[in-house]
C-alpha cells in the first residue's frame, strides 16, 4: 500500500505528517458548487493530496476529528467519490480521479441541457408547447428505447409493426408488466405479420400485457409508436432510421384517445395464430 501511495502523483514531496495541505480555497468552493459540503470538499481534496489513504491519515492532514472524517467518507463513498479497499485488517480509500469526476459532472450538465427546453416550458406555464427531440441512426434510436425501459409509468401503449422495426434497428427490448417491480399495464396494436404474431405469442404469457391486431392485409409499415405518461416516442425504419420524442401532456393524451378508439376496433389476439 505504501508503494501505491508513493506512486500517486498528487502526493506532495517533502510534506510533513500532521501538516495541513495548502489547498486553493477556490477548489473547495468549486466542489461546493457541485453539491459537496465544505468538509466533504476538504476531505476529498485531502485524499487527492495523499492518494490511497486511511481515515486516520486524512483526519490528521485535514485537521478534522476522526469520527467526523468517518461520517464524511461514508457520504463520499455513497456519491462514488472514494472507493474502499482492504489490506489485511486495515481499510483504505482511493479518491475518484479528477478527470473522471469532471466527466461525470459534464454528463450531468449535458443531461440537464437536453431537458432545458422542457424546463423552460414548465417555467413559462405553457401546457401547449411541446418539447421535441430527434434521434438519428441505430445507436441513437436504441438509446431512445433504453429511455423507455428506464421510465416509470403505470401504463404504456404501443402501436405499429414491432417486428419490422426490430429487423432494421436490432435488439429492441420491451418493458414487462413487472417493470420496476410494479404492475405495469401494457397494450399493443400490431399488424398481422408472422414476426409480430410470434412476438405476441412469446410476450403475452403474463397478466398485464395484451396485444390486438389490425385487420388481415392491413400493413402499418416499419413504424413503432409508444405512448407513456406525457411522452410520445415514434420510431420509423423505412429507408433511414430515426426517432422522435415528444414531451407534451396534450399530445400524449390525444394520442392515447386515438389509440383507445383503434383498440376497440382491433382484433383480439388468438394464441392459435
Amino acid at each position: 500500500m505504501e508503494q501505491l501511495k508513493n506512486k500517486n502523483p498528487s502526493t506532495s514531496s517533502g510534506s510533513k505528517e500532521g501538516t495541513k495541505p495548502r489547498f486553493n480555497m477556490q477548489l473547495e468552493q468549486l466542489l461546493q458548487l457541485f453539491g459537496l459540503e465544505e468538509k466533504e470538499a476538504r476531505v476529498y481534496l485531502t485524499f487527492l493530496h495523499l492518494g490511497t489513504s486511511s481515515v486516520y491519515e486524512v483526519a490528521i492532514k485535514s485537521e478534522l476529528k476522526r469520527p467526523t472524517v468517518y461520517l464524511i467518507v461514508e457520504e463520499l463513498s455513497k456519491k462514488g467519490l472514494v472507493t474502499l479497499t482492504k489490506e489485511g485488517n486495515k481499510t483504505y480509500y482511493t479518491p475518484l480521479p479528477p478527470k473522471k469526476l469532471f466527466k461525470r459532472w459534464q454528463n450531468n450538465v449535458d443531461k440537464l441541457g437536453n431537458q432545458l427546453p422542457a424546463l423552460e416550458d414548465l417555467s413559462s406555464g405553457s401546457e401547449t408547447k411541446p418539447f421535441v427531440q430527434f434521434f438519428e441512426g441505430k445507436g441513437a434510436v436504441l438509446d431512445m428505447y433504453a429511455e423507455q425501459l428506464s421510465s416509470n409509468h403505470d401504463e404504456m401503449r404501443f402501436f405499429g409493426s414491432y417486428s419490422s422495426v426490430r429487423e432494421r434497428v436490432g435488439n429492441i427490448t420491451r418493458p414487462t408488466p413487472s417493470h420496476h417491480g410494479k404492475n405495469l399495464e401494457i397494450r399493443e396494436i400490431l399488424d398481422q405479420t408472422p414476426g409480430n404474431k410470434e412476438y405476441s405469442h412469446n410476450s403475452t404469457t403474463s397478466q398485464g400485457f395484451e396485444v390486438r391486431f389490425v385487420r388481415a392485409g392491413e400493413r402499418l409499415g416499419p413504424i413503432d409508436i409508444c405512448i407513456a405518461g406525457g411522452m410520445v416516442y415514434i420510431v420509423t425504419a423505412h429507408r433511414d432510421i430515426f426517432g422522435i420524442k415528444i414531451q407534451s401532456s396534450l399530445i400524449a393524451s390525444t394520442m392515447k384517445a386515438m389509440f383507445e378508439m383503434s383498440w376497440q376496433m382491433a382484433i383480439k389476439k388468438r394464441l392459435s395464430s
